[in-house]
């Protein structure tokens, strides 16, 4: 249900992008720009406790991330599915304990994310 529910998100933005003129006309920079704004309007709803609005901005924030993404699509020849398939390795990679199914302390959490992070930078070098 899940899957079709993103996909059917996916299929619903492009045709936006396809037919809003608002949203045809953004480009990534714009989107980045909304999708800031829309990151702070989600702090604030965090701050004030406001439920329904952090789920509404939430779902805001998806809405420009998705754009963001559908955009660098067309201009970069990036691929949303490669996005998301290259984050959840990432997150693997940086939070192996998860896969493991271990519980682990703060400060261990932290020391594999920044050991993890520097290994990929000094593998990029």
């Amino acid at each position: 249900m899940m899957k079709e529910s993103f996909e059917n998100f996916i299929n619903t933005c492009e045709k936006s992008m396809e037919l809003d003129p608002f949203v045809k006309e953004r480009c990534v920079s714009g989107y980045a720009e909304e999708l800031e704004n829309e990151v702070k309007e989600l702090k604030q709803a965090i701050e004030n406790n406001d439920i329904k609005n952090i789920k509404e901005e939430l779902g805001d924030v998806l809405l420009d991330w998705l754009h963001i993404a559908i955009l660098a699509r067309g201009k970069h020849g990036l691929d949303i599915k490669e996005i998301i398939i290259d984050a959840n390795e990432k997150l693997s990679r940086r939070k192996p304990y998860i896969e493991e199914n271990r519980k682990v302390t703060m400060e261990e959490a932290l020391k594999t994310w920044q050991d993890v992070k520097k290994w990929e930078k000094q593998k990029i070098k």
